[in-house]
């Protein structure tokens, strides 16, 4: 199968598992659904992911990549200053995929797919800064995870500052 069909498949059974989400919790939905969903076989969905989750991680990810291609983000795969408020800003804009894995007991989800992107496909596990980066990664979510907690109720230049405070505790 050509890279370009793969993608292509790979990313209309991970928006059909979302969309599925939205309407109820990720352990009452089949592959069947989603494939029909999806409009391919289920042999196109075990060929692409192993379970829900790595198909929730994969969408996840490929949200970020679109938002920085949108936004012309300078260096997406990097914890940086520079890309604070986008990064805020994409947070905002997934709140209600957020939401649907929380109510899927999935939230891990979003950190998963923020080591595999910020993380662990640029670093060597024996790297000094893949601790520190893969640190990072986890208290950035946490971060996030306390703005969904007040409802997204704190402005969003409030928590970039946050944000960078704290990368800049890490990176100096």
């Amino acid at each position: 199968m050509a890279p370009q069909k793969r993608s292509f498949s790979k990313d209309c059974l991970s928006d059909a598992l979302l969309l599925l989400m939205y309407k109820k919790p990720v352990s009452e939905i089949t592959v069947s659904e989603i494939t029909q969903k999806a409009g391919v076989s289920r042999a196109t969905w075990f060929r692409h992911f192993k379970d829900k989750r790595e198909a929730v991680v994969y969408n996840l990810m490929r949200k970020w990549e679109r938002w920085a291609d949108a936004h012309d983000l300078k260096d997406p795969g990097r914890i940086s200053l520079a890309n604070v408020e986008s990064f805020i800003d994409y947070i905002y804009e997934i709140r209600d995929i957020r939401q649907a894995l929380l109510l899927s007991d999935m939230n891990s989800a979003i950190l998963d797919s923020f080591l595999l992107v910020l993380v662990r496909q640029h670093y060597d596990p024996s790297s000094p800064d893949f601790f520190t980066l893969q640190f990072m990664t986890y208290g950035l979510t946490g971060l996030v995870d306390a703005w969904a907690e007040t409802s997204y109720s704190v402005d969003k230049a409030v928590v970039a500052e946050y944000m960078r405070r704290f990368i800049r505790q890490y990176t100096e």
